[in-house]
């Protein structure tokens, strides 16, 4: 067998997948409805993440992790709690102009596809939003697009159901089938040899390659700890009082 796919429905939303895999994988979670495709004012599908890993031999492994919105929920959410404002390009408020008002985003507003507009390429972000919705949600017979339920507690229930919870695909490629596994690594390993060398734009670093900030992230949350921001800290200390599982700051 050189290819191998597996659904799971119905289940829940399965955040942080790309760091998971262990060989040359795909993972196409679904969420629920926070996105909007071009041309239209009301959120009606997700931002549906498409992960995927390419091991190499010695240099770690490429890990793509997106989701097909222009920023994942997560950074308007952050925003919100912080009292920032989120880059123009980000998200609508309900009546459909873009702002750069995380509350507006997400109090009735939706998240812009990958690339925005579509002046910007964002109906190239919404097509690839599409495919992942259907490899997800309908091909597994989960619920897809604006059917897809909520796990957000202020998000609102779907008025009908087209399907189980909200759908999985996961895919995993046999190397070997294709071609010696070894030389894939190398191959890998070549790759990203060739990218790091690239000369530098003024100002920059240079390319990062893709899993190259998790585990930078990684690495300094191992020795400084995670920081939390003061509206985490305090809803955290909400659910203890409300759970009676003590809350222990460091």
């Amino acid at each position: 067998m050189l290819f191998a796919a597996v659904f799971v429905v119905p289940y829940h939303y399965f955040g942080g997948i790309g760091p998971m895999f262990a060989a040359v994988a795909r993972a196409k979670p679904g969420l629920p409805n926070w996105s909007v495709p071009c041309g239209v004012r009301s959120a009606c599908w997700a931002p549906t993440p498409s992960p995927s890993r390419f091991p190499g031999k010695k240099e770690p492994p490429i890990v793509i992790d997106l989701a097909t919105s222009a920023a994942a929920y997560g950074k308007i959410e952050m925003a919100r709690r912080n009292g920032e404002a989120i880059p123009y390009g980000w998200g609508i408020d309900s009546q459909g102009p873009v702002t750069t008002s995380p509350n507006d985003t997400i109090a009735g507003g939706a998240l812009l596809p990958l690339g925005s507009d579509r002046e910007r390429g964002g109906h190239k972000g919404y097509a690839l939003a599409i495919m992942v919705d259907v490899l997800s949600g309908v091909l597994s017979g989960a619920n897809w697009g604006p059917f897809a339920p909520p796990f957000a507690l202020r998000q609102e229930i779907p008025d009908r159901s087209v399907g189980h919870g909200i759908g999985h695909f996961f895919g995993a490629m046999r190397i070997d089938g294709f071609i010696d596994g070894g030389r894939f690594k190398s191959q890998v390993d070549e790759y990203i040899r060739v990218f790091r060398a690239t000369k530098p734009a003024p100002g920059s670093k240079g390319p990062l390659i893709p899993g190259d900030p998790e585990r930078e992230a990684e690495q300094l949350r191992r020795e400084r700890g995670v920081p939390l921001i003061l509206p985490v800290v305090e809803d955290l200390l909400d659910i203890s009082t409300k759970t009676g599982i003590p809350f222990r700051r460091g």
